[in-house]
């Protein structure tokens, strides 16, 4: 996209992403009443406030897709006990190990390099208030009755669930992140619950640690009364 500065006739200026220096006649024309002259490519055309606004839009939208990782983009990341906003001033060439962004934190004067995973990592904390979404290995039995199987996982901790084990009871799978009703009563989740529904999920940790000591004697009692068991006995 070509890219110009316009300069009224009250010599204010309007800059888009200029580069390099252009000049403005103020010429009254129906409508397109802007002389703008691109300095790159040597063309003049008259545009109108309207058309103006809807290139700086498209500017302002090509920004906004292009900046994340990009020397500008602004973070915060915890350093020792406190929160830092950091900025990303410089990329590296040929940087070691994926960290081409030299990140500043102007509090602290303190400069490092970050890799573009890293970036990441800290905007989807940000966007998350503050929590750091772990990629956890999740159990590879069920909470409740300690069975295998298709099992249900809980998207802030290592949980997981038979459908018909989960507490509340759910019907159906859920469409996208769940959290069980442990991380719900403990507030250990992203979203924002309700008071109402952490006391429903503290009520359903009991129940599923009621449901817990019951498969466990079950199982218990399962292994006394096994074929094995009883021949083990008898040898003795």
């Amino acid at each position: 996209m070509s890219e110009f500065r316009i300069l009224s006739s009250l010599q204010h200026h309007i800059t888009g992403s200029s580069h390099g220096t252009t000049t403005f006649e103020h010429a009254l024309l129906p409508d397109k009443d802007r002389k703008c002259f691109y300095a790159v490519d040597g063309y003049i055309e008259e545009l109108s406030l309207a058309d103006l606004e809807e290139l700086a839009k498209l500017e302002s939208q090509s920004a906004m897709e292009s900046k994340f990782g990009s020397v500008g983009w602004k973070f915060k990341k915890q350093l020792g006990s406190e929160w830092c906003s950091g900025v990303v001033v410089e990329i590296v060439e040929d940087a070691e190990n994926g960290k081409d962004r030299r990140c500043h934190y102007p509090a602290d004067d303190f400069y490092e390099d970050l890799s573009m995973d890293e970036l990441k990592k800290l905007a989807k904390m940000d966007k998350n208030n503050g929590k750091m979404v772990h990629q956890v290995k999740h159990n590879d039995l069920c909470e409740t009755c300690g069975g295998v199987g298709e099992l249900l996982c809980c998207s802030t901790c290592n949980l997981v669930f038979h459908l018909g084990c989960t507490r509340p009871k759910l019907t159906e799978l859920p469409e996208g992140d769940w959290s069980c009703a442990f991380c719900i009563s403990s507030g250990d989740v992203v979203k924002k619950t309700s008071k109402q529904e952490q006391q429903k999920a503290h009520l359903a940790v009991k129940e599923i640690e009621s449901l817990k000591e019951e498969a466990r004697r079950k199982r218990e009692e399962s292994r006394r009364k096994s074929p094995r068991k009883r021949k083990s006995s008898i040898e003795n």
